[in-house]
Parts: C-alpha cells; structure tokens; sequence
C-alpha cells in the first residue's frame, strides 16, 4: 500500500478560523520572542497577517531562573570545522578529559545520527563503557531508563531529545551541544518555506533559518535546567559562533553569558569548581 503524508506550509487559515471564534487570547510560551522581537512567531504562525486589525500587546516577562548563576556557558573555539572528523576527534578528547576529572552524567546533543555514528565508531574502538547512542530506531524512554540507572552515563541524543525530556538535579549536569540546531534546507518544508522568503524579498537565513535554529538551541540549554535549585555546565563546540558573522547573534540571544575557549583544561578545572566537585 502507499502511504502519503501533508504538512500546510501555512497554518494561516486555520489560525483565522480559531480566531474569529474568540474575543481575545493569550499566547504564552517560553519561546516566542528573541531578544524581545517577536517578529519570528508573527510570521511563522501567520498571525502577521490575520492580527491587521487586531489590539496586540506583547510582553516579556524574567525567567524565575537565575542562568548566569545556575549555567556555567563555554563557547568552544577549536578552530576545527564542525563537518570534519578532526572536529569530531577534538570533542571526543574534552568528553574523555571531563569523564576523567568530573566524571558526571553527560547529555551530548547533536543535530543528525551521521554525528551520533561518528562518535560510536572512536568511542567503541576505545572501549570506552557506560555510553547510550540514539539510532533512528530507538526507544527514547529505554534510553532514558538506561541513562539514569548509571550515575556515570553518557548520553548522545539527536532530534526527540533537544526538548520534551526532564532531568532535574543530578540527572544531568554536564551539556554539551555540537552544533547549532539549523534545519536541513533540503528538507521539502524547509525548501519550501525558504522559497517563500525569498519571493516576498525577505532574506530566508536571517529572517527564518537563524531564529528557528535560536529557539531550538534555547530548547536544548533548557534541558539542564529544570528547577531553581538546578545547575549545570553548557559547552557549545560550534566553532561557527565565533568565525561567521551570524555568530554574534546567536550569542547574544543566549539565556546566560559564556566563556570562549579551547582549552580542555580550563572547561575542566572550571567545571570542577563550578559542580563543587
């Protein structure tokens, strides 16, 4: 049998139906806005164009987490490219000397299963124990399970484990995050809505690619803290951030600020201090 799937490139028209069924609403969400501009979220749910006539107001309010105390950010500058397998040996070599030194549960996102075989290739071969990989087949509660029961596990996710899972306290403290979550622009929504940009006369990257790739990394930093008595230590190993010029901008919408580096000593000895460890 043939199975098709569909997804609207707009929800515009269901959003004026739900609308004009209601004589106001709250849309609320800790990723509507970046750097306070909810311009993205307009667009991209089509109430830009639905909302014309409409009284908005749009607040911002404090997270009640306090991230520059509770997250201690790196942003890892080793100079590498990300797409390289010089990369991959690189961050291979700060997982093992963290293991080593802080030896704590790690969560490791990437943002494809190519990556994920990557590091199951040098990590096997260096029989290296206690590490979960994430396969297009995986049971993402088993992987779960198996994480917690080990106070020593490694955990390397992609796609389902950027959001919607909870790991409080000592369940994760230690987050690294190999590259910034852009969307596949082969992806045929993706092309789709590229094209979209483009004939309006918007620049897709910067106006679309680079704020759904800012909330789902916030998404991802917002895995390690899940309470106020939370913290961790983020790494991001994308050495993007500090060589493109968009870099900046991704920085700069961060929830804490982070320390530049490419010193595998430093993450360590700061990360030690950090967990009191």
């Amino acid at each position: 049998f043939c199975v098709f799937n569909s997804s609207p490139l707009s929800v515009q028209s269901i959003m004026k139906k739900f609308i004009s069924n209601s004589k106001s609403l709250i849309f609320c969400s800790a990723t509507l806005s970046i750097n306070g501009d909810f311009s993205y979220f307009l667009k991209d749910s089509g109430l830009d164009r639905v909302l014309i006539d409409k009284n908005l107001q749009f607040k911002n309010f404090e997270s009640p987490f306090y991230y520059n105390d509770q997250i201690k950010l790196f942003f890892y500058n080793s100079k590498e490219d990300v797409n390289s397998d010089a990369f991959v040996k690189k961050i291979y070599q700060l997982i093992m000397d963290i293991k080593k030194r802080v030896d704590k549960r790690m969560l490791i996102l990437c943002t494809s299963f190519k990556q994920i075989e990557a590091f199951k290739y040098i990590l096997n071969e260096n029989k290296i124990e206690n590490i979960l990989y994430q396969n297009s087949s995986s049971s993402k509660e088993r992987l779960l399970k198996e994480y917690i029961k080990n106070s020593k596990s490694i955990l390397f996710g992609t796609n389902s484990f950027w959001e919607g899972i909870d790991l409080p306290d000592e369940l994760l403290e230690v987050l690294i995050i190999l590259k910034v979550p852009f969307s596949n622009p082969h992806n045929p929504i993706i092309s789709a809505k590229i094209d979209i940009y483009n004939n309006e006369g918007l620049n897709p990257f910067y106006q679309y690619q680079i704020p759904q790739a800012i909330l789902k990394l916030k998404q991802g930093i917002g895995r390690l803290i899940r309470s106020h008595n939370d913290s961790g230590v983020c790494i991001l190993a994308d050495t993007r951030l500090m060589n493109k010029q968009y870099g900046q901008i991704i920085m700069d919408s961060l929830p804490a600020r982070g320390n530049i580096t490419s010193e595998n000593s430093l993450i360590v000895n700061k990360t030690e201090t950090f967990l009191n460890i």
